[in-house]
C-alpha cells in the first residue's frame, strides 16, 4: 500500500484540521494526484513524529528530532494543515533554548492532535487493489520520466 495514491476525497474534505478547499484555492495548479502524493509522503514521513514528541516530553531530544519535526511542519502546510505550525515552532524554540521542561505541555497537546489527524488521513486512504497497484506503479514510472 506504500505507493497507493487513492484517497476518498469526501473524507478528506470532512477533516476539519485539513483545509483542502483553501489549499485548492491558493494553489490552483495543484492536481489531485499531486496532493495525494503529498498525503502519502506525510503518512510515510509522519510515522516518526509521535516518537519524537514523546522524546520531547521526556526531555530526551536530539537535533535531528527537531529537524524532522520542522520538515513535517512544512509537509503539514503543503497538505493544508496550518494550525500546528506555531506550536511546532514554539516547541523547537523552547528545546533549542534549553527550556525542555517548558516544551513538555505543548508537545503532549500536539501529540494528541497530531495522532487524530494522522488517523483520519489514514482512514481516508482507499484500500489498494491489484489494479490500483498497477496504476500507482504506472504513475510513478511516468513521473520519473519527466
Amino acid at each position: 500500500m506504500e505507493n497507493s495514491y487513492d484517497f476518498d476525497l469526501q473524507k478528506l474534505l470532512n477533516i476539519e484540521k485539513l483545509n483542502v478547499r483553501k489549499l485548492a484555492k491558493d494553489k490552483p495548479n495543484l492536481f489531485a494526484k499531486d496532493y495525494f502524493k503529498l498525503l502519502v509522503r506525510f503518512i510515510e514521513e509522519g510515522k516518526s513524529i509521535p516518537e519524537i514528541l514523546k522524546k520531547i516530553s521526556s526531555m530526551n531530544t536530539e537535533e535531528r528530532d527537531l529537524k524532522n519535526i520542522a520538515f513535517i511542519k512544512v509537509l503539514l502546510k503543503d497538505i493544508g494543515q496550518d494550525s500546528f505550525s506555531s506550536v511546532i515552532d514554539e516547541i523547537i524554540s523552547l528545546v533549542r533554548k534549553g527550556q525542555d521542561r517548558d516544551a513538555i505541555q505543548p508537545a503532549e497537546k500536539l501529540l494528541e492532535e497530531y495522532l487524530g489527524l494522522y488517523e483520519m488521513i489514514l482512514k481516508a486512504r482507499k484500500p489498494e487493489t491489484s489494479i490500483r497497484k498497477f496504476l500507482s506503479a504506472l504513475i510513478d514510472e511516468v513521473d520519473h520520466k519527466k
